[in-house]
């Protein structure tokens, strides 16, 4: 007897977890409590952790208004399907803090953001999630995720590390938008693009679009111009553009900057062209001028820095990591008769995802 059940992994993880572990499969014949992530918010509480196993089916938006983590299979699992939400809405309760310290890790998803447009979300972590689009409120940690084609809005003091910024279509270009006096954290991202601009789209070049207070430090803008004439109140340390529309960095007026490099060819170890593909491998080669090159003594890119990227394994697997609890990836039952009373014999095959 063989069983691939990824959704056991939550054995595994019950015991480091002190809080309730509930399980979630929209699969026919699922084992899980629950079919909808929904009913599963609904029956936690403050603190539980909702497993999701990958499906073929989309599981649907979702609003939370509790502090939970949701872990899923990873965005581009080796094994089976992700498990992706149309949006996911960050809620609060009245006199109580809602969602504020929810982590989401290992999801598909289109729109996350705080549920009203408000900012009293605070302390969430988003992931190891494949995002379209994206409203990062205050004191949020966006660390290890592939972020597509978005307009992405920021509020005050977010740190944004360590992420592939990617579009995929020539007719759209990755906004940006850091709202006045945000003070965010833009560092060891890598932005690749086919088309436009990092800080606004490139065919609506308007102050509507623009980075206010930001520190911009150790990333690779890589066919996606970092300049923009709209920033203000920014430094940009340590950053590497190339072939963009655009490779200058903007530190005219109260913008600053050093230790940039300008035009240059980052050398990544397989990247063929603007457009992102999983095969990619943006590990910096050994003669790269952002080798050991970052403000901390790191690459630049997204293999150095405080949240270097993890990896998911081989090419075409490398830039999907799956989220960072052990997992059971295979059980084989030894003794397939058993006798009463008698001690079933189990094979587990497992890994750590660290």
């Amino acid at each position: 007897m063989k069983i691939n059940f990824l959704i056991i992994s939550l054995l595994l993880l019950s015991v480091f977890a002190k809080a309730t572990v509930w399980t979630v499969d929209n699969n026919i014949n699922s084992l899980a409590q629950f079919t909808t992530i929904q009913e599963a918010i609904g029956a936690a509480s403050n603190g539980d952790t909702i497993m999701v196993a990958g499906s073929n089916t989309n599981y649907a938006s979702i609003i939370i208004n509790k502090k939970l983590t949701l872990i899923g299979p990873g965005y581009n699992p080796k094994i089976g399907y992700p498990a992706s939400i149309s949006n996911i809405g960050l809620d609060t309760i009245p006199n109580f803090s809602g969602a504020s310290g929810t982590r989401i890790i290992g999801f598909k998803f289109g729109y996350i953001g705080v549920v009203g447009g408000n900012d009293v979300i605070k302390n969430v972590t988003i992931e190891r999630n494949k995002i379209s689009s994206a409203n990062f409120g205050s004191y949020w940690v966006v660390k290890n995720n592939i972020i597509i084609e978005c307009n992405v809005a920021v509020n005050t003091q977010c740190i944004i590390s360590n992420n592939i910024f990617i579009n995929i279509s020539a007719s759209n270009s990755l906004t940006f938008l850091a709202r006045s006096g945000a003070l965010v954290l833009f560092s060891n991202n890598v932005v690749i693009t086919n088309g436009g601009c990092f800080s606004n789209n490139a065919s609506n070049i308007t102050s509507s679009y623009y980075i206010d207070n930001c520190i911009v430090t150790n990333n690779i803008f890589y066919g996606s111009s970092p300049n923009n004439p709209y920033d203000v109140n920014c430094t940009w340390n340590n950053n590497i553009s190339y072939s963009t529309i655009n490779d200058n960095f903007n530190l005219s007026g109260s913008n600053s900057g050093t230790g940039n490099i300008v035009g240059a060819d980052p050398m990544f170890t397989s990247v063929s062209s603007t457009t992102f593909d999983y095969s990619y491998d943006f590990h910096l080669q050994a003669g790269s001028p952002g080798k050991n090159a970052g403000t901390d003594g790191t690459d630049i890119g997204i293999y150095g820095g405080m949240y270097p990227f993890p990896s998911g394994g081989d090419v075409p697997y490398q830039t999907s990591p799956v989220p960072n609890v052990p997992q059971i990836l295979e059980m084989n039952v030894i003794n397939q008769v058993l006798n009463i009373d008698g001690t079933l014999q189990i094979q587990i095959h497992a890994k750590s995802n660290n």
